[in-house]
């Protein structure tokens, strides 16, 4: 693992945008995780991950099952290989900063990078980058793999001094923006159910 200081962006998805086209980065890696330093795993948590990277998979999300949307739902599902059954289980919380891996061969490197650095040149507060990019990648896939790695409540600790600095743009990001970026995905995550889930999620959120 590898520690990339980009304090100097004052925008979270433009930071994103860096190292994804390697800002920083010394050597080649398999994956790239991009979390917060406010936050910090388990050692066991860890080693599971570790594993899970080791089969190979495009993507790979974990998170504690219960505070999922759908936590009424069994997750014994643990991989997938179609992005749109992906997207439906997951797709909302591959925007969270905790842990979520990216592989570098299938995803990253296929990128066109002008496409994202243009969109941020018309409107740098457009805070979803990541997701947007990750599930336009997975459908241009001719095959994908994605695993759930779920971790336990005592797996993940949260720095106390954590804060955010949306709180003033909450509104505008879940209503306008979210659905906005559900909307522009590829029409392979366009099933008939589509807007009842978004709107469930706006609900929860606001």
């Amino acid at each position: 693992m590898f520690y990339v200081d980009t304090h100097f962006v004052d925008n979270a998805d433009v930071k994103m945008l860096y190292i994804m086209k390697g800002y920083g980065l010394v050597g080649e890696y398999d994956y790239v995780w991009q979390a917060k330093d406010r936050v910090c795993f388990s050692e066991s948590y860890l080693a599971r991950l570790i594993a899970t990277l080791e089969t190979g998979p495009d993507v790979a999300i974990g998170m504690y099952p219960h505070k999922r949307w759908n936590a009424d739902r069994a997750y014994n599902q643990l991989v997938y290989y179609d992005p749109a059954e992906f997207y439906r289980d997951y797709g909302f919380y591959t925007t969270n900063w905790e842990m979520l891996c990216f592989n570098v061969n299938t995803l990253i490197k296929g990128t066109e990078w002008g496409k994202y650095e243009e969109a941020y040149r018309d409107n740098d507060r457009s805070p979803f980058f990541r997701y947007t990019w990750l599930f336009e990648r997975l459908a241009g896939l001719s095959d994908s793999r994605m695993v759930f790695c779920p971790y336990e409540g005592e797996d993940l600790y949260v720095s106390a001094n954590a804060t955010s600095g949306w709180w003033d743009e909450i509104y505008s990001i879940w209503i306008d923006k979210w659905v906005a970026a559900n909307y522009d995905l590829p029409s392979v995550y366009d099933p008939s159910g589509f807007p009842r889930c978004i709107a469930s999620r706006n609900i929860m959120h606001c």
